[in-house]
């Protein structure tokens, strides 16, 4: 199945916010610098476009095509005014799917209903939604198609409590009988092999006596399936031209949209936003540059680029820039002067002291011997800021990579530090983001020769005097022996 069917419904993309969350979460279809343009709906293998595509006339066709937009017969025209598309009684417009679109109805189809997903927009004489679907034997399955019964003028949402019809029977339910969606639905999912054909909205197979105003068709605004809402337009569709980002996405540094190919006397409009593979949001500014804060480093950088001209609907493609870095800067301060000020300051920060072992460490670091601390680190930081406290000592800058930094405790370092417990304060250079390490130094000293707790000159003299009596003593035992034997 396309991934471009998983997309975010762009008509809920009315914010900048929303529109960047929706990139965030599904912009892995464009790869690098790329363009991503609003292509006709009918293409091979774009089934149905995720960005609220625009149906023109020229988009559909007659029945019999294999699959995509068709109205009614072979040989029907489309008519779509500034209200929508035109259905005469008893003509539809469907949306066939060819065999890719493998949609499973178990459990997805009614959570597709329940979340509002399947919508349409009528007016004039209400038309109908319709879901054609196969099931049973797959080489030679049962079709049935599902109407709706009680359209009214305006938004029309599907539920599991309306009322639909089957053109065929199923089961214990007759064919043109009318039932619960949610009683078909249920017992289509129990079905083998059961598939989505075709989606579409159909007008009324007699029309009712004309309004006032001679009005005896449906006109269809815009009709809704879980992916996407696709809205019958007046006008010729824009051939897109193109859109690329320029610049080097680090922080500091300006991101150029440079456009080229569009109609003579386009107008275009700009929308930034930010992203990564899970959320994003909008960025300030509608212009055709960007100029990137720290604030986005491990964010990629998007750009719609809405083009109007005259004679055409407008059309919005999208691009993106590579994740965005920051260059390492030399080593902050250390962020508080000592250990007695760091539990406070930490609590201030609602930072908590995490263990050795959360960073891979032993209970008891050897100071005659190198070890690697890794952290776990999703803030937006290219470096962080490494100090060990007692005494702050700087033990260096490290690079994040794939939300990890792995930070090198040095046996020299590790050796400056007096023994027992000690603690590890890493800050993101960007973003100012914080985490901090327990660790404990043993009492060993750097050639592994058990030490002291404390040293210095007090240590020293009285194993030196110890020393000097050990071999004075020897020297004694020599000479009594040697005039033993004189």
């Amino acid at each position: 199945m396309s991934g471009a069917l998983k997309h975010v419904n762009n008509s809920k993309q009315k914010t900048k916010f929303s529109r960047a969350l929706a990139a965030g979460l599904g912009l892995a279809l464009i790869g690098g610098a790329s363009l991503v343009a609003a292509a006709p709906a009918h293409a091979a293998g774009d089934y149905l476009s995720p960005s609220e595509p625009d149906v023109f006339a020229a988009d559909i066709h007659g029945a019999g095509s294999d699959f995509g937009w068709q109205l009614g017969s072979e040989f029907s025209e489309p008519s779509i005014s500034s209200d929508g598309l035109e259905l005469m009684p008893s003509e539809a417009v469907t949306y066939n799917f060819d065999d890719s679109y493998e949609r499973v109805l178990d459990y997805n189809l009614s959570t597709s209903i329940n979340r509002g997903d399947v919508t349409w927009t009528t007016s004039g004489i209400p038309a109908n939604y319709e879901m054609v679907v196969s099931f049973g034997d797959a080489a030679d399955p049962s079709v049935t198609r599902l109407t709706s019964t009680d359209a009214t003028d305006g938004l029309n949402t599907a539920a599991l409590d309306q009322t639909w019809t089957t053109s065929n029977v199923l089961g214990d339910y007759e064919a043109g009988s009318a039932q619960t969606l949610g009683d078909l639905v249920s017992y289509l999912s129990a079905q083998p092999n059961g598939k989505v054909v075709s989606i579409g909205v159909s007008a009324p197979e007699f029309a009712p006596p004309a309004r006032a105003g001679g009005i005896f068709l449906s006109v269809v605004s815009s009709l809704s399936w879980e992916t996407g809402t696709y809205t019958f337009r007046d006008g010729t569709r824009m051939v897109p031209g193109t859109v690329t980002l320029t610049g080097t996405p680090t922080v500091g540094s300006v991101i150029t949209a440079t456009t080229a190919d569009w109609p003579e006397g386009a107008t275009f409009s700009y929308e930034w936003f930010r992203y990564t593979p899970y959320m994003g949001d909008g960025l300030a500014g509608t212009e055709s540059t960007h100029t990137i804060k720290a604030d986005s480093v491990n964010y990629n950088i998007g750009l719609f680029l809405t083009v109007s001209a005259e004679g055409t609907y407008p059309v919005t493609v999208r691009a993106n820039t590579e994740r965005v870095t920051a260059s390492q800067a030399p080593a902050a301060a250390a962020p508080v002067a000592d250990s007695a000020d760091l539990p406070a300051y930490l609590k201030g920060k609602d930072v908590p002291v995490k263990s050795a072992a959360s960073a891979g460490l032993p209970d008891e670091l050897n100071p005659a011997q190198a070890y690697t601390a890794t952290i776990d680190w999703f803030a937006g930081d290219s470096f962080v800021d490494v100090y060990a406290y007692s005494t702050p000592v700087l033990v260096g800058t490290f690079p994040v990579v794939d939300g990890q930094v792995q930070i090198v405790l040095s046996s020299a370092m590790l050796s400056s530090l007096a023994a027992g417990t000690h603690t590890l304060v890493i800050t993101g250079q960007s973003s100012g983001s914080m985490q901090a390490v327990a660790f404990s130094v043993s009492a060993v000293a750097a050639d592994s020769t058990p030490a002291l707790a404390s040293t210095g000159v007090e240590a020293i003299v009285p194993l030196s005097a110890a020393g000097l009596l050990l071999l004075l003593g020897v020297a004694l035992v020599i000479v009594r022996r040697r005039r033993t034997r004189a």
